[in-house]
C-alpha cells in the first residue's frame, strides 16, 4: 500500500456477509414466548465484555450500538424497544464461551459457530454477542456493520412479534436485511458508505462461479441454514445481492421501512410469502424471475466509470479520465477477452495529502493509517473505489499507460481473489 499502484482490495461484502454471523432461534423455546411479546424497556443496549477486548473494539462496539436505536427511529418509524445486552467477545475461545455460558448451546455446537460467524442473537434471550476474533471485527466500518448486523436481529424479532423463526422465514431476506442495515449504521457513524458497499457487494460477485441459487434461500430449517453458511456457497452475498436488487425499487429514504414493514406483516399473522408481497408488491416468485434477469444482465455487462472530483481539480481533468479509463479498459479487453464488471467510481484528488486524506474519509479510518496506505502512492482501489492522485498523472501519453496499467492489475487482482 505504499506504493503506487497497490491494490487495497476491500471486498466487505465478501467478509463481513460470510463472517457477520447468523440469528438462530432456540428450538425449545418458540412456542412458549413466540406471541406475544412484551416490547418493554427503553431499547437499551448494555455492552458487557468478555476477555481482554480492545479499546477500538470496545469503542466501535458501543458507537454503534448507541446510535442504532435512534437510527431505526428515523428509518423505519420505531427504536428497538427491549433492552438488549450485547456481549463483545475479544477472541474466538471468548466467544465459545459465551455462547456456551449465555446462550446455551453446546460445547460441539458453540465450537461450529465460532469457526464461522463473527455474531449471534437470540430473540427471546434479548441477547447478542460479537465475535472480536473474526474477520468481521478487524476494521472500524466492519465492526460498526457487525454490531448493526446483530442487533438489527433483534429488530426482526420485535416487529415480527417472534414470528422469524427458522420456517416461517425468508431466510435471504432475513440476512440480507441486516447486512443492509449494518452498511447503513457504518455508514451513519463515518464508516465506508452505503453506496460503496452496494457497488462492493455486486463487483465481487460479478466475477463469482458455483454460488448458491437464489431459490435455495427461501424458507431453510435450521440444519439447512447451517450448511448454506459454508463460504463456497456465497450465501450472505446473494442474500445481500437480492436485498440490494429488492430495495432499488423505492427512493433510498423508504427503503429500510419497506424492509421493517415486511417483519411487521410476519407480525400481523401474514406467512413470509403473504407479508413479502404486502411490503414490496409482488410475489415472491416474481421477484425471484425479476432478480435473475436482473443479475444475469448486469454481471455480464462491462463496467461503468464514474469520475468524481475533490476540491482542486480542473473542470475538464474528470471528462479526460473518464475517457482514459474507458481507454484503458478496451485495451485491457482487447487483449483479455475479457474485462472488469459493475461500477466504479473513480475519485481525483489534487496532491498526496489529500490522497490520503481522501483515503481516510472514503474507508471510515485514522488518517494516520490511511498514511501508511496512500504515501507515494499514484493510485489506491479499495473495492469499486479508486483513489487517484492526479499530480501525478503527466501528459497524455503517461496517463494512456497509467490507466491501462491500472485496469490490468484490477482485473488480475480480480481473478485471483475469485479463484
Amino acid at each position: 500500500m505504499k506504493k503506487a499502484g497497490f491494490l487495497l482490495l476491500a471486498v466487505i461484502t465478501g467478509i463481513l456477509a460470510v463472517l457477520c454471523g447468523y440469528f438462530f432461534e432456540d428450538v425449545k423455546n418458540e412456542v412458549e414466548d413466540i406471541l406475544p411479546i412484551e416490547r418493554t424497556g427503553t431499547g437499551h443496549v448494555s455492552v458487557i465484555t468478555a476477555g481482554g477486548v480492545g479499546q477500538s473494539l470496545h469503542d466501535d462496539t458501543v458507537k454503534a450500538a448507541q446510535t442504532f436505536s435512534p437510527l431505526m427511529e428515523e428509518a423505519i418509524g420505531e427504536p428497538l424497544h427491549r433492552d438488549v445486552k450485547l456481549y463483545v467477545a475479544a477472541t474466538v475461545p471468548d466467544y465459545e464461551s459465551v455462547l456456551q455460558d449465555k446462550f446455551s448451546l453446546s460445547e460441539s455446537d458453540a465450537a461450529e459457530i465460532a469457526a464461522i460467524s463473527g455474531g449471534w442473537s437470540s430473540g427471546n434471550k434479548r441477547m447478542t454477542v460479537i465475535n472480536g476474533g473474526a474477520s468481521a471485527t478487524t476494521g472500524r466500518t466492519e465492526r460498526m456493520q457487525t454490531t448493526a448486523h446483530e442487533l438489527f436481529h433483534q429488530m426482526q424479532y420485535e416487529l415480527s412479534r417472534g414470528r422469524d423463526t427458522d420456517e416461517n422465514s425468508i431466510y435471504w431476506l432475513s440476512e440480507g436485511s441486516a447486512d443492509y442495515v449494518g452498511a447503513y449504521v457504518a455508514s451513519k457513524n463515518g464508516g465506508r458508505s452505503l453506496e460503496k458497499w452496494i457497488n462492493d457487494t455486486i463487483d465481487a460477485m460479478t466475477v463469482v462461479e458455483g454460488s448458491v441459487s437464489p431459490r435455495q434461500l427461501m424458507q431453510a430449517t435450521y440444519d439447512e441454514r447451517k450448511s448454506l453458511m459454508d463460504e463456497s456457497y456465497y450465501t450472505y452475498q446473494t442474500a445481500d445481492l437480492m436485498t440490494i436488487f429488492l430495495v432499488s425499487r423505492y427512493p433510498e429514504p423508504e427503503r429500510l421501512r419497506h424492509l421493517a414493514d415486511y417483519f411487521r406483516a410476519v407480525g400481523d399473522g401474514k406467512t413470509a410469502d403473504e407479508a413479502f408481497t404486502q411490503a414490496f408488491g409482488l410475489t415472491p416468485e416474481h421477484f425471484l424471475d425479476e432478480y435473475e434477469a436482473w443479475w444475469n444482465e448486469t454481471r455480464t455487462e462491462y463496467a461503468l466509470f464514474d469520475v468524481r472530483a475533490e476540491q482542486g481539480i480542473s473542470q475538464a481533468l474528470p471528462e479526460t479520465v473518464r475517457v482514459k479509463a474507458n481507454v484503458g479498459h478496451d485495451e485491457l479487453i482487447r487483449k483479455n477477452g475479457a474485462g472488469l464488471h459493475g461500477s466504479y467510481v473513480i475519485i481525483l484528488t489534487p496532491d498526496n495529502e489529500s490522497l490520503m486524506r481522501a483515503v481516510a474519509k472514503g474507508e471510515g479510518i485514522p488518517v494516520k493509517e490511511a498514511q501508511k496506505r496512500a504515501k507515494n502512492s499514484l493510485w489506491i482501489q479499495s473495492g469499486s473505489v479508486i483513489y487517484l492522485d492526479a499530480s501525478q498523472l503527466g501528459d497524455s501519453y503517461q496517463q494512456d499507460y497509467i490507466f491501462t496499467a491500472m485496469m490490468e492489475k484490477i482485473y488480475a487482482a480480480q481473478r485471483h481473489k475469485a479463484r
